[in-house]
């Protein structure tokens, strides 16, 4: 009876971990930072695509020295992405339309 009675409780303690292991409680790397290029952003299509969702030309308005910094989610990561006042302006220039903006 006692063998039984462990055999029992470790199987039910197997099947706890393994609900665990199984289920995450919250998305990876979610608090991770990756800083990037613009060009180097440009590789990567699903990037470009949460780029073009959540950026705006705006952020060129006010002029400054140097590079222009972008922080976009993508896959639970942050990238911040850094590029040229000219670089920027390129890629929303190339902004591909879309059949319901016509």
């Amino acid at each position: 009876m006692k063998t039984l009675k462990s055999i029992l409780i470790a199987t039910i303690v197997s099947v706890a971990f393994m609900s665990f292991a199984g289920n995450p409680t919250h998305p990876p790397q979610e608090n991770k930072v990756i800083k990037i290029t613009l060009d180097e952003a440009l590789t990567d299509p699903g990037l470009v695509i949460a780029m073009y969702q959540q950026l705006t030309p705006a952020m060129l308005k006010a002029e400054q020295p140097g590079l222009y910094i972008a922080t976009v989610k993508y896959k639970f990561i942050k990238f911040e992405i850094r590029g040229t006042r000219d670089g920027w302006i390129l890629f929303f220039r190339n902004r591909p339309q879309s059949s319901h903006d016509e």
